[in-house]
C-alpha cells in the first residue's frame, strides 16, 4: 500500500467513526482488530491529518459524556448484586474487572484453569501474589485510557 493509499485508509476510518460506527465496526469493514482501528484513530491520524485528529478527539470525548449514563446503568447492577448478596444468597460472579468483586466474602483467582489463591480482597492484596499483580495491571491500564 503506498503512503497515500494508507493516508486515505486512515481517514476512511476516521469518517466512519465520525458518522456514529464503534470502533469493532470499523474493524469489521477494514479487516483490522477494534485496537487497531483504536490506534489509527487516535495516534497515526495525528500526523497525517491533523484536523481530521481534533475532530475524532472530540467525537471521543463526546461519547465519553454518553457512557456516564451507561455508568449508572452499571451502578443499579452493582447495587443489586449487592442486595442479593446481603440475603444470605451464595452469588458467583466470573468478572474480568476485579473492581466488581472488592466486596465479596470470598474470591476464588484462576490461572490456567487451576484455582491459585482465595480470600477477601484485603487479604488477597496483602499476599502480594496473582489478584494483587492483576489488580495492580488493571489499575494501570485504566490510568492509561483515561490518558487516551
Amino acid at each position: 500500500m503506498s503512503e497515500e493509499e494508507k493516508k486515505m485508509f486512515l481517514l476512511k476510518q476516521a469518517d466512519m467513526y465520525l458518522s456514529g460506527m464503534s470502533y469493532r465496526q470499523i474493524a469489521k469493514v477494514v479487516g483490522q482488530s477494534y485496537v487497531t482501528v483504536r490506534d489509527n484513530l487516535t495516534v497515526k491520524i495525528r500526523y497525517i491529518a491533523p484536523n481530521k485528529y481534533m475532530e475524532v478527539m472530540e467525537k471521543i470525548e463526546e461519547n465519553k459524556e454518553k457512557s456516564i449514563e451507561d455508568a449508572s446503568v452499571r451502578e443499579r447492577v452493582l447495587e443489586a448484586y449487592r442486595l442479593l448478596t446481603t440475603e444470605n444468597k451464595t452469588v458467583i460472579v466470573i468478572s474480568h474487572r476485579l473492581a466488581n468483586v472488592t466486596d465479596a466474602k470470598n474470591i476464588y483467582v484462576m490461572n490456567k484453569g487451576k484455582l491459585v489463591e482465595n480470600g477477601t480482597h484485603e487479604e488477597l492484596m496483602k499476599n502480594e501474589s496473582c489478584y494483587y499483580n492483576m489488580v495492580n495491571k488493571q489499575n494501570e491500564l485504566e490510568m492509561i485510557r483515561e490518558v487516551c
